[in-house]
């Protein structure tokens, strides 16, 4: 028989010395089986598949870039004086297939090994798809291309490693959805997982995508945040999944719609970084299917938030941090806020009494970002903590961003917001008239960054200036952290200090002390030089005017005071005064309740509003918390808490135990016994202020 003399390190004696080492090691560990050893009864079914394709090629011209000439030259030579002759097929006479038998020469044999090999010795997947996809398309006898189903009939006991192979090849033929379903672009393509995995996954994707790592991957130019980001979140959840569009945008919020998702996807697939897009969707889907998030967002999804930051809460942050309370818009605007930095939903979701358009609450959140403080932010985030403890979340930090040292090596087409220098930016936004347009340009990057890195680091507060002070409540709320409730309770009931004194003491001026003190309830003392000199004590103003009803004018004239001085004292004190006209019924009315109450409601009756405040606190017991009771009694929270605090001084013991953490406020014994006392003593009035009936959803 005629053969081929073959130099040393000829392809076709590496070709045989590679087989022979496969077989002998019984591990394959050339090209793509470097790095994960297959079996060599796997590594060889794979040579002959590809073998047999490169064999089956419709262009002859294929072999050429991949076979030396001689060996190419002898198979092309035999097949040409073996071409299939007429007449009917017999097991003499077969119809030749190449690919589909074996070859009849060693030569034949040789070129189909020496191109498999060429192909499956890449160093990675993608490089052996890119050289397969030449022998991947049409077959010579059918008109079907390849296709991921079609995949699995080139052979018995291939391994995963061809699967990924051949799906790399067919990959840029695929449509956008299909290529995120095999991961055709990663390092390792693959089958879909299976549905209760895509599930899984669903419950660690927020509706709308992380911001900082939706600037990192998104185009230059194109699309905004605002459409992209819900679109990456549906691509996250359809990356690996067998879950179609619909269906992920239905269970990610409906912050989008299928259609509208797979047409940003069919954008991204025109742009040059469609590649790297799908490399970040495999690797974070990767990442979440070994760690889930911390942050089940879809139990999120589904809570009430309703009671997210009612307008009382609002005025008090703005009463806190000398924020302007502001029209309806701003606390919509405080309120959309929170909802997206809680729920991962969109801020055009949030439920709202008010009808308000998207392009308004975008236009009001935007306004709102720039003018937030960290003062502010802090408040607020209290304020989210507190509401998610509310609905008995307590194992899962507010908001998560996923680990991003996995697009290390990724050329990304978007920004950095942690290139942006937040002090620059903290100057930037404050200069008068100073847009975050400007400003965006000035540190050459995006709105959308801008927008990003005010709202995770906002500014702090502007500095006090003296002129703007009481306009715009700096030094109320600079009063307030430089003396507390505490500490101005110690240096004006305990220490007996005046206002006038404090104020020189701390550099904060009369009204603004005094107004502290309103603001805590701490009661004023009568003015006047003979206040410190010669204390009035209760229980001797109580025993003469009360009990003896002996006339101020003549306790002034024994003490050495004037009667407006003793008046005072009698305000200090809260002794109901005699005086003619319509307030000396009252005062008369609570002297008899004094006295034919019980002894333990004596203190409170003696007192002017005492009865009232006994008639709130019966009727606010009943209710879960003080804040309810507020509502549904039409008065103040801190006129409520105000009341029971002095009740408490009066009867001598705290009266409620304050709801805790799901836990409804209760009584103490000595609340039972006031409330039982209350009923028996003033039963028409305690009757007349029964819980509200509450509505659905108030």
């Amino acid at each position: 028989m005629p053969t081929l003399t073959l130099p040393h390190e000829h392809p076709a004696l590496v070709a045989q010395r590679i087989v022979s080492e496969t077989i002998t090691s019984g591990t394959a560990d050339f090209g793509i089986y470097e790095r994960s050893e297959v079996p060599s009864l796997n590594a060889l079914a794979d040579l002959r598949a590809v073998a047999s394709r490169t064999l089956a090629a419709s262009r002859s011209d294929l072999l050429t870039t991949l076979v030396p000439a001689d060996v190419l030259d002898d198979h092309n030579a035999h097949n040409a004086a073996g071409s299939p002759r007429s007449g009917p097929r017999s097991l003499t006479n077969p119809t030749v297939r190449p690919g589909f038998m074996a070859p009849p020469t060693a030569a034949g044999t040789a070129a189909g090994v020496i191109a498999a090999l060429h192909i499956l010795g890449g160093q990675h997947v993608q490089l052996a798809g890119t050289e397969l996809r030449r022998f991947t398309g049409h077959h010579p006898r059918s008109a079907t291309p390849a296709t991921p189903t079609t995949m699995t009939a080139w052979g018995k006991y291939t391994s995963p490693r061809l699967l990924s192979v051949q799906l790399a090849s067919i990959g840029p033929d695929l449509r956008c959805t299909d290529q995120l379903r095999y991961r055709t672009a990663s390092n390792r393509p693959r089958y879909p997982d299976s549905v209760q995995d895509s599930h899984r996954r669903l419950h660690s994707i927020p509706a709308v995508f992380w911001p900082a790592l939706s600037l990192r991957i998104a185009p230059p130019a194109g699309h905004y945040q605002r459409i992209l980001r819900p679109a990456l979140s549906c691509m996250l959840g359809l990356t690996g999944s067998r879950l179609d569009m619909e269906e992920i945008s239905r269970r990610l919020g409906s912050a989008t719609s299928g259609l509208a998702a797979s047409r940003v996807m069919q954008y991204l697939r025109r742009t040059p970084w469609w590649t790297v897009m799908q490399n970040v969707m495999t690797l974070l889907a990767e990442q979440l299917d070994a760690q889930p998030a911390p942050i089940d967002y879809e139990r999120r999804r589904h809570l009430d938030y309703s009671s997210l930051l009612p307008p009382q809460e609002w005025d008090d942050i703005c009463r806190r941090t000398a924020q302007f309370r502001g029209r309806e818009r701003r606390i919509h605007a405080a309120r959309s806020h929170l909802f997206e930095r809680i729920s991962g939903l969109p801020a055009e979701l949030m439920p709202s009494e008010t009808t308000v358009t998207e392009a308004e609450t975008r236009k009001w959140i935007s306004e709102f970002t720039t003018q937030l403080t960290s003062d502010l932010a802090t408040e607020l985030d209290h304020k989210a903590k507190a509401f998610l403890d509310r609905h008995r979340i307590h194992d899962e930090p507010l908001t998560w961003q996923p680990d991003t040292t996995f697009l290390k090596g990724l050329e990304l087409p978007g920004t950095n917001p942690d290139a942006v220098s937040v002090a620059t930016l903290h100057e930037l936004i404050r200069r008068p008239r100073m847009t975050v347009t400007q400003a965006a340009d000035l540190l050459g990057t995006s709105n959308d960054a801008v927008k990003h890195l005010l709202a995770e680091h906002p500014p702090p507060p502007r500095p006090i200036t003296p002129g703007k002070a009481w306009a715009t409540g700096h030094i109320s709320a600079a009063a307030r952290t430089q003396l507390p409730e505490s500490e101005l309770r110690r240096l004006y009931i305990d220490e007996r200090l005046s206002i006038r004194d404090i104020s020189q003491a701390t550099g904060i001026s009369v009204r603004v002390v005094t107004s502290l003190a309103r603001e805590y309830d701490i009661v004023l003392r009568p003015t006047g030089r003979t206040t410190r000199a010669k204390p009035i004590t209760k229980e001797w103003l109580h025993e003469q005017y009360t009990v003896h009803r002996r006339p101020l004018a003549d306790l002034a004239r024994e003490t050495g005071m004037s009667p407006t001085s003793m008046a005072r004292w009698a305000r200090h004190h809260q002794i109901p005064t005699r005086r003619g006209g319509a307030g000396h019924n009252p005062a008369l009315r609570a002297l008899a309740d004094g006295v034919t109450a019980p002894p333990l409601l004596r203190p409170a009756l003696e007192r002017r509003g005492g009865c009232e405040h006994l008639r709130n606190f019966a009727a606010a017991a009943s209710y879960p918390t003080l804040g309810a009771a507020a509502d549904a009694l039409n008065i103040k929270w801190f006129t409520l808490v105000g009341q029971i605090n002095r009740l408490e001084r009066d009867l001598g013991g705290p009266l409620l135990e304050r709801a805790v953490r799901g836990r409804p406020m209760r009584l103490t014994a000595l609340g039972r016994r006031a409330k039982r006392a209350i009923n028996k003593a003033l039963p028409d009035q305690a009757a007349s202020h029964t819980p509200l009936q509450r509505t659905e959803g108030s």
